[in-house]
Protein backbone atom coordinates (compact mmCIF):
# COMPACT_ATOMS: atom_id res chain seq x y z
CA UNK A 1 0.00 0.00 0.00
CA UNK A 2 1.43 3.67 -0.84
CA UNK A 3 2.02 5.30 2.26
CA UNK A 4 0.22 8.87 2.19
CA UNK A 5 2.14 11.57 3.93
CA UNK A 6 0.18 14.33 6.15
CA UNK A 7 1.72 17.36 6.97
CA UNK A 8 -0.05 19.79 9.48
CA UNK A 9 0.12 23.37 9.57
CA UNK A 10 0.75 24.92 12.49
CA UNK A 11 0.59 28.31 13.35
CA UNK A 12 4.72 28.29 13.81
CA UNK A 13 4.92 27.02 10.41
CA UNK A 14 2.32 29.81 9.13
CA UNK A 15 4.58 32.41 11.08
CA UNK A 16 8.00 31.07 8.99
CA UNK A 17 5.91 31.20 6.00
CA UNK A 18 5.00 34.69 6.62
CA UNK A 19 8.25 35.26 7.40
CA UNK A 20 9.59 34.10 4.04
CA UNK A 21 7.59 36.10 2.24
CA UNK A 22 8.57 39.13 4.06
CA UNK A 23 12.14 38.44 3.24
CA UNK A 24 11.53 37.40 -0.03
CA UNK A 25 9.38 40.53 -0.51
CA UNK A 26 12.81 42.40 1.07
CA UNK A 27 15.31 40.79 -1.16
CA UNK A 28 13.65 41.68 -4.01
CA UNK A 29 12.60 45.52 -3.20
CA UNK A 30 16.93 45.51 -2.11
CA UNK A 31 17.15 44.24 -5.77
CA UNK A 32 15.28 46.78 -6.92
CA UNK A 33 16.48 49.81 -5.73
CA UNK A 34 20.21 48.57 -6.67
CA UNK A 35 18.60 48.20 -10.27
CA UNK A 36 16.75 51.48 -10.29
CA UNK A 37 20.03 53.38 -9.83
CA UNK A 38 21.59 51.52 -12.87
CA UNK A 39 18.95 53.19 -14.36
CA UNK A 40 19.20 56.60 -13.20
CA UNK A 41 22.26 57.47 -15.45
CA UNK A 42 21.10 58.78 -18.60
CA UNK A 43 24.86 59.03 -20.20
CA UNK A 44 26.15 58.46 -23.75
CA UNK A 45 29.23 57.12 -23.98
CA UNK A 46 31.74 56.84 -26.84
CA UNK A 47 33.44 53.37 -27.45
CA UNK A 48 36.71 54.15 -29.40
CA UNK A 49 38.56 50.90 -30.72
CA UNK A 50 41.61 51.85 -31.96
CA UNK A 51 43.25 51.31 -35.11
CA UNK A 52 41.23 49.38 -38.21
CA UNK A 53 41.75 48.20 -41.70
CA UNK A 54 45.14 49.00 -43.29
CA UNK A 55 46.82 50.39 -39.58
CA UNK A 56 46.67 46.91 -37.74
CA UNK A 57 48.78 48.68 -34.76
CA UNK A 58 50.65 46.27 -32.59
CA UNK A 59 50.81 42.69 -33.61
CA UNK A 60 52.50 39.11 -32.71
CA UNK A 61 52.63 36.93 -36.29
CA UNK A 62 49.06 36.86 -37.15
CA UNK A 63 48.01 38.56 -33.58
CA UNK A 64 46.87 41.96 -34.61
CA UNK A 65 45.90 44.24 -31.95
CA UNK A 66 43.21 46.11 -34.83
CA UNK A 67 41.22 42.67 -34.04
CA UNK A 68 41.73 42.51 -30.29
CA UNK A 69 40.37 46.04 -29.82
CA UNK A 70 37.41 45.84 -31.99
CA UNK A 71 36.58 42.81 -29.74
CA UNK A 72 36.75 43.81 -26.41
CA UNK A 73 35.11 47.04 -27.61
CA UNK A 74 32.19 44.95 -29.42
CA UNK A 75 32.27 43.04 -25.72
CA UNK A 76 32.13 46.53 -23.83
CA UNK A 77 29.23 47.85 -25.86
CA UNK A 78 26.93 44.84 -24.91
CA UNK A 79 28.09 44.70 -21.17
CA UNK A 80 25.57 48.13 -21.25
CA UNK A 81 22.99 46.83 -23.36
CA UNK A 82 20.20 46.74 -20.96
CA UNK A 83 21.85 48.32 -17.82
CA UNK A 84 20.71 51.41 -17.30
CA UNK A 85 19.92 54.38 -19.69
CA UNK A 86 23.32 54.15 -20.96
CA UNK A 87 23.70 55.53 -25.20
CA UNK A 88 26.95 53.53 -26.50
CA UNK A 89 28.20 55.07 -29.77
CA UNK A 90 31.35 52.66 -31.66
CA UNK A 91 33.81 55.12 -33.60
CA UNK A 92 33.93 51.59 -35.37
CA UNK A 93 32.41 48.44 -35.65
CA UNK A 94 34.08 46.86 -38.62
CA UNK A 95 37.58 46.09 -39.81
CA UNK A 96 38.17 49.81 -41.75
CA UNK A 97 39.34 53.40 -41.15
CA UNK A 98 37.47 55.92 -41.74
CA UNK A 99 37.81 57.05 -45.70
CA UNK A 100 40.66 54.69 -45.00
CA UNK A 101 43.28 57.18 -44.59
CA UNK A 102 44.79 57.11 -40.72
CA UNK A 103 45.37 60.50 -40.29
CA UNK A 104 41.70 61.28 -41.59
CA UNK A 105 40.56 58.74 -39.17
CA UNK A 106 42.11 59.67 -36.13
CA UNK A 107 40.30 63.65 -36.64
CA UNK A 108 36.96 61.86 -37.57
CA UNK A 109 37.19 59.78 -34.13
CA UNK A 110 37.35 62.99 -32.20
CA UNK A 111 34.69 64.68 -34.52
CA UNK A 112 32.11 61.65 -33.59
CA UNK A 113 32.84 62.50 -29.54
CA UNK A 114 31.63 66.00 -30.67
CA UNK A 115 28.85 66.15 -32.20
CA UNK A 116 27.14 63.02 -30.12
CA UNK A 117 28.07 64.86 -27.20
CA UNK A 118 28.88 62.21 -25.83
CA UNK A 119 29.16 62.29 -21.91
CA UNK A 120 32.90 59.75 -22.03
CA UNK A 121 35.29 58.42 -24.44
CA UNK A 122 36.58 55.06 -23.46
CA UNK A 123 39.37 54.22 -26.01
CA UNK A 124 40.61 50.63 -26.53
CA UNK A 125 44.45 49.93 -27.45
CA UNK A 126 46.72 46.81 -26.84
CA UNK A 127 50.82 47.73 -25.15
CA UNK A 128 53.85 46.59 -26.84
CA UNK A 129 57.28 46.64 -25.72
CA UNK A 130 60.75 45.72 -27.46
CA UNK A 131 61.27 43.12 -24.12
CA UNK A 132 58.85 40.36 -22.81
CA UNK A 133 58.44 40.85 -19.64
CA UNK A 134 56.29 44.03 -19.23
CA UNK A 135 52.86 43.22 -18.81
CA UNK A 136 49.27 44.42 -17.22
CA UNK A 137 46.37 46.27 -18.13
CA UNK A 138 46.96 50.52 -18.07
CA UNK A 139 44.50 53.27 -18.04
CA UNK A 140 46.00 56.61 -19.50
CA UNK A 141 44.01 59.88 -19.25
CA UNK A 142 43.81 63.13 -20.93
CA UNK A 143 46.03 65.76 -19.19
CA UNK A 144 44.93 68.66 -16.91
CA UNK A 145 41.23 66.72 -16.91
CA UNK A 146 40.66 65.73 -13.00
CA UNK A 147 37.63 63.88 -14.66
CA UNK A 148 39.76 61.72 -16.62
CA UNK A 149 42.13 61.03 -13.92
CA UNK A 150 39.01 60.01 -11.51
CA UNK A 151 37.46 57.70 -14.68
CA UNK A 152 40.99 56.23 -15.14
CA UNK A 153 41.60 55.08 -11.50
CA UNK A 154 38.08 53.39 -10.80
CA UNK A 155 38.63 51.70 -14.21
CA UNK A 156 42.29 50.53 -13.41
CA UNK A 157 41.06 49.21 -9.63
CA UNK A 158 38.76 46.94 -11.78
CA UNK A 159 41.16 45.89 -14.14
CA UNK A 160 43.65 44.78 -11.37
CA UNK A 161 40.64 42.75 -9.58
CA UNK A 162 40.99 40.34 -12.67
CA UNK A 163 44.78 40.59 -12.37
CA UNK A 164 46.22 40.76 -8.99
CA UNK A 165 49.49 40.72 -10.24
CA UNK A 166 49.41 43.70 -11.94
CA UNK A 167 51.20 46.48 -10.73
CA UNK A 168 50.61 49.00 -13.17
CA UNK A 169 49.51 52.51 -12.05
CA UNK A 170 47.16 54.91 -13.92
CA UNK A 171 49.17 57.66 -16.30
CA UNK A 172 48.68 61.21 -18.04
CA UNK A 173 48.56 60.10 -21.99
CA UNK A 174 49.55 62.78 -24.39
CA UNK A 175 47.75 60.79 -27.55
CA UNK A 176 45.93 62.89 -29.39
CA UNK A 177 42.38 61.35 -29.50
CA UNK A 178 42.97 62.46 -25.56
CA UNK A 179 44.07 65.39 -25.83
CA UNK A 180 41.35 66.53 -28.10
CA UNK A 181 38.19 64.83 -26.66
CA UNK A 182 35.92 67.90 -25.19
CA UNK A 183 34.83 65.40 -22.33
CA UNK A 184 36.27 63.06 -19.68
CA UNK A 185 38.61 60.32 -21.79
CA UNK A 186 40.66 57.43 -20.91
CA UNK A 187 42.74 54.93 -23.27
CA UNK A 188 42.69 51.37 -21.91
CA UNK A 189 45.89 49.47 -22.63
CA UNK A 190 44.35 45.93 -22.30
CA UNK A 191 47.83 44.25 -22.21
CA UNK A 192 50.75 43.69 -23.81
CA UNK A 193 51.16 41.70 -26.85
CA UNK A 194 54.62 41.45 -26.52
CA UNK A 195 54.03 39.46 -23.26
CA UNK A 196 53.48 35.86 -24.27
CA UNK A 197 51.14 35.66 -20.79
CA UNK A 198 49.05 38.62 -21.48
CA UNK A 199 48.88 37.64 -25.40
CA UNK A 200 47.19 34.77 -24.23
CA UNK A 201 44.86 36.25 -22.13
CA UNK A 202 43.82 39.19 -24.38
CA UNK A 203 43.25 37.54 -27.74
CA UNK A 204 40.86 34.80 -25.54
CA UNK A 205 37.22 35.25 -26.05
CA UNK A 206 36.30 34.53 -22.22
CA UNK A 207 39.33 36.61 -21.09
CA UNK A 208 38.23 39.24 -23.27
CA UNK A 209 34.66 38.87 -21.60
CA UNK A 210 36.17 39.40 -18.46
CA UNK A 211 38.50 42.57 -19.16
CA UNK A 212 35.55 44.40 -21.05
CA UNK A 213 33.27 44.06 -17.60
CA UNK A 214 35.71 45.04 -15.70
CA UNK A 215 36.12 48.21 -18.23
CA UNK A 216 32.29 48.34 -17.76
CA UNK A 217 31.84 48.26 -13.99
CA UNK A 218 34.59 50.90 -13.62
CA UNK A 219 32.37 53.65 -16.23
CA UNK A 220 29.62 52.43 -13.81
CA UNK A 221 31.18 53.07 -10.23
CA UNK A 222 32.75 56.60 -11.89
CA UNK A 223 29.04 57.32 -12.81
CA UNK A 224 27.87 56.53 -9.67
CA UNK A 225 30.08 58.30 -7.99
CA UNK A 226 27.92 61.29 -9.11
CA UNK A 227 30.46 63.96 -10.46
CA UNK A 228 27.93 65.73 -12.61
CA UNK A 229 29.17 69.21 -11.49
CA UNK A 230 32.60 68.76 -12.83
CA UNK A 231 31.44 66.63 -15.82
CA UNK A 232 29.62 69.64 -16.98
CA UNK A 233 32.41 71.93 -16.64
CA UNK A 234 34.31 69.07 -18.49
CA UNK A 235 31.55 68.85 -21.27
CA UNK A 236 32.85 71.93 -22.62
CA UNK A 237 34.08 72.06 -26.03
CA UNK A 238 36.59 74.61 -25.38
CA UNK A 239 38.34 72.79 -22.74
CA UNK A 240 40.89 71.50 -24.74
CA UNK A 241 42.89 74.31 -23.13
CA UNK A 242 42.19 74.14 -19.50
CA UNK A 243 40.62 77.10 -17.33
CA UNK A 244 44.02 78.17 -16.09
CA UNK A 245 45.11 79.01 -19.74
CA UNK A 246 47.64 76.84 -19.63
CA UNK A 247 49.37 74.09 -21.81
CA UNK A 248 51.88 71.22 -22.02
CA UNK A 249 55.42 72.02 -23.55
CA UNK A 250 56.18 68.23 -24.05
CA UNK A 251 59.87 67.94 -24.74
CA UNK A 252 61.77 64.86 -26.80
CA UNK A 253 64.55 64.68 -24.10
CA UNK A 254 67.05 62.07 -22.57
CA UNK A 255 68.61 61.99 -19.32
CA UNK A 256 71.96 61.58 -17.82
CA UNK A 257 71.65 57.59 -18.05
CA UNK A 258 70.48 58.16 -21.86
CA UNK A 259 67.14 56.81 -21.60
CA UNK A 260 64.87 58.77 -24.15
CA UNK A 261 61.01 59.89 -23.01
CA UNK A 262 58.86 62.80 -23.35
CA UNK A 263 58.72 65.34 -20.78
CA UNK A 264 56.19 67.59 -20.05
CA UNK A 265 56.15 71.12 -18.72
CA UNK A 266 53.18 73.54 -18.10
CA UNK A 267 53.47 77.07 -19.57
CA UNK A 268 50.64 80.59 -19.29
CA UNK A 269 49.79 80.94 -22.47
CA UNK A 270 49.33 84.82 -21.78
CA UNK A 271 52.73 84.54 -20.44
CA UNK A 272 53.75 84.37 -24.59
CA UNK A 273 54.28 87.67 -25.81
CA UNK A 274 52.52 87.92 -28.70
CA UNK A 275 53.26 91.21 -31.61
CA UNK A 276 50.42 92.51 -32.76
CA UNK A 277 51.90 93.89 -35.94
CA UNK A 278 52.98 90.75 -38.06
CA UNK A 279 50.48 90.77 -40.16
CA UNK A 280 49.98 87.19 -38.72
CA UNK A 281 47.12 85.40 -37.41
CA UNK A 282 47.10 85.57 -33.15
CA UNK A 283 47.15 81.23 -32.97
CA UNK A 284 50.25 81.78 -35.51
CA UNK A 285 51.96 83.51 -33.36
CA UNK A 286 51.12 81.88 -30.51
CA UNK A 287 51.92 78.62 -32.46
CA UNK A 288 55.54 80.49 -33.12
CA UNK A 289 55.97 81.07 -29.82
CA UNK A 290 55.22 77.72 -28.44
CA UNK A 291 57.66 75.83 -31.14
CA UNK A 292 60.42 78.96 -29.44
CA UNK A 293 59.94 77.48 -26.23
CA UNK A 294 60.24 73.98 -27.50
CA UNK A 295 63.29 74.84 -29.37
CA UNK A 296 65.01 76.38 -26.25
CA UNK A 297 65.00 73.17 -24.51
CA UNK A 298 63.55 72.39 -21.59
CA UNK A 299 64.26 73.57 -17.82
CA UNK A 300 64.05 70.69 -15.87
CA UNK A 301 68.08 70.20 -15.45
CA UNK A 302 67.73 66.63 -15.11
CA UNK A 303 66.56 66.17 -18.50
CA UNK A 304 68.93 66.52 -21.76
CA UNK A 305 67.17 67.80 -25.38
CA UNK A 306 66.82 66.14 -28.20
CA UNK A 307 66.23 68.89 -30.89
CA UNK A 308 69.66 70.32 -31.57
CA UNK A 309 70.54 73.71 -30.58
CA UNK A 310 71.19 75.00 -33.70
CA UNK A 311 67.65 73.89 -35.26
CA UNK A 312 66.04 77.14 -36.62
CA UNK A 313 62.12 77.78 -37.45
CA UNK A 314 61.96 79.14 -40.66
CA UNK A 315 58.23 79.46 -40.94
CA UNK A 316 54.98 78.02 -39.41
CA UNK A 317 51.27 78.96 -41.29
CA UNK A 318 48.38 77.44 -40.45
CA UNK A 319 45.70 76.52 -43.11
CA UNK A 320 42.39 74.71 -42.40
CA UNK A 321 43.44 73.66 -38.83
CA UNK A 322 46.77 72.20 -40.37
CA UNK A 323 49.95 73.63 -38.87
CA UNK A 324 52.98 73.74 -41.48
CA UNK A 325 56.16 74.01 -39.36
CA UNK A 326 59.24 74.72 -41.53
CA UNK A 327 62.49 73.71 -40.00
CA UNK A 328 66.04 74.04 -41.29
CA UNK A 329 67.83 70.65 -42.10
CA UNK A 330 69.34 70.87 -38.30
CA UNK A 331 66.33 69.16 -36.96
CA UNK A 332 67.04 66.11 -38.69
CA UNK A 333 70.81 66.31 -38.81
CA UNK A 334 72.11 64.74 -36.20
CA UNK A 335 70.61 61.55 -35.63
CA UNK A 336 69.61 60.53 -31.81
CA UNK A 337 69.24 57.63 -32.18
CA UNK A 338 66.29 54.60 -30.62
CA UNK A 339 63.04 56.86 -30.78
CA UNK A 340 64.89 59.57 -30.77
CA UNK A 341 63.75 61.07 -34.11
CA UNK A 342 60.16 60.05 -33.32
CA UNK A 343 60.32 61.77 -29.94
CA UNK A 344 61.35 65.33 -31.45
CA UNK A 345 58.37 64.83 -34.11
CA UNK A 346 55.97 63.89 -31.52
CA UNK A 347 57.04 66.54 -29.14
CA UNK A 348 56.19 69.48 -31.64
CA UNK A 349 52.92 68.12 -32.59
CA UNK A 350 51.64 67.02 -29.12
CA UNK A 351 52.96 71.11 -28.15
CA UNK A 352 50.76 72.47 -30.96
CA UNK A 353 47.72 70.53 -31.01
CA UNK A 354 46.53 71.68 -27.80
CA UNK A 355 45.50 74.44 -29.76
CA UNK A 356 41.90 74.36 -30.51
CA UNK A 357 42.66 75.66 -33.94
CA UNK A 358 44.84 72.96 -34.78
CA UNK A 359 43.97 69.44 -35.21
CA UNK A 360 47.11 68.25 -37.87
CA UNK A 361 50.82 69.24 -37.54
CA UNK A 362 52.62 68.55 -41.28
CA UNK A 363 56.52 68.77 -40.39
CA UNK A 364 58.88 70.15 -43.27
CA UNK A 365 62.56 70.70 -43.68
CA UNK A 366 63.23 73.48 -45.22
CA UNK A 367 59.94 73.56 -47.35
CA UNK A 368 59.78 69.50 -47.87
CA UNK A 369 57.84 67.14 -46.29
CA UNK A 370 59.74 65.25 -43.50
CA UNK A 371 60.58 61.76 -44.69
CA UNK A 372 60.15 62.73 -47.96
CA UNK A 373 56.18 62.09 -48.20
CA UNK A 374 53.34 63.98 -47.58
CA UNK A 375 52.35 62.70 -44.23
CA UNK A 376 51.23 64.05 -41.47
CA UNK A 377 52.19 63.92 -38.07
CA UNK A 378 49.95 64.09 -35.86
CA UNK A 379 49.58 60.96 -34.13
CA UNK A 380 51.54 59.27 -31.83
CA UNK A 381 52.38 55.43 -33.09
CA UNK A 382 50.39 53.31 -30.50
Amino acid sequence: MKKIKVFFITPLKITLAILAIFLLSFFLTFTVKSTTVMSKIDKTIVIDAGHGGIDAGTNHGNILEKDINLAIAKKLENFFTGRGNINVIMTRDTDELYQKDRNKDIVHRVKVVKESKADLLISIHVNSFPGSQSFGGQTFYKANSEESKKLADFIQKKLIEIQPENYRKIKEGPYYVLRKSPVPAVIVEVGFISNSKDRKRISNSKEQDKIAQAIGEGIIDYFNNNLSSALAEENNPNMTINSKNQINLYYGTYNQKGIEDLAREEIQLNSLKVSKSTGRSKVEEVATKIIDSLLAGPQIKEHLRLIPQSTKLLNLEIKDNIAYVNFNKDLISINSGGDGELLKINSIIYSLTQLPEINQVQVLIEGKSFNNGDLYFDTPLN
